[in-house]
């Protein structure tokens, strides 16, 4: 009997060691479903604003190996326009098309009045496509503190 009992313990032992052993060694990091933004607590009129765009899992973690190529625009009948930051001779449009660098891209905004503006994220192309909320759509008035950026 007590063989049996202690055959049993070395056997449920051996599994649960086995267990935490596979899970360690085939456990998968978690890459990035959608795309969030990310904007400052409050954005004014005829300011540059830095907008960040980022590949983010379901944790809402960056998964900092994506360098997809993204487009953020603004809403059409918008006074307010995007460009790339750090560009020598910034082109303000919309929409601007980046590359994400470690799973993030930083655009700027400068809009002229104060409005409502619809900015939007999509992805287009690069890694493994990002299969949930591909396409990012944030509401903000500009002039006014943001209150809500979940997405």
């Amino acid at each position: 009997m007590r063989f049996r009992l202690r055959l049993a313990t070395s056997i449920f032992a051996g599994f649960m060691v086995a267990l935490a052993l596979s899970y360690t060694i085939f456990q998968q990091p978690l890459g990035a479903k959608r795309l969030v933004l990310i904007l400052p607590p409050t954005i004014h009129p005829n300011v540059a604003a830095r907008i960040t765009v980022a590949a983010v899992n379901d944790l809402m973690q960056v998964d900092t190996y994506r360098e997809d190529l993204v487009e953020v625009s603004v809403n059409p009948c918008s006074h307010a326009s995007l460009a790339v930051e750090g560009a020598p001779q910034p082109e303000w449009n919309s929409p601007v098309t980046l590359r994400l660098f470690e799973s993030k891209a930083t655009p700027i905004m400068v809009g002229d009045r104060y409005e409502t503006v619809a900015l939007t994220a999509r992805w287009i192309g690069g890694g493994p496509i990002l299969q949930f909320h591909t396409h990012s759509c944030i509401f903000l008035n500009l002039g006014i503190t943001v209150l809500d950026i979940t997405m």
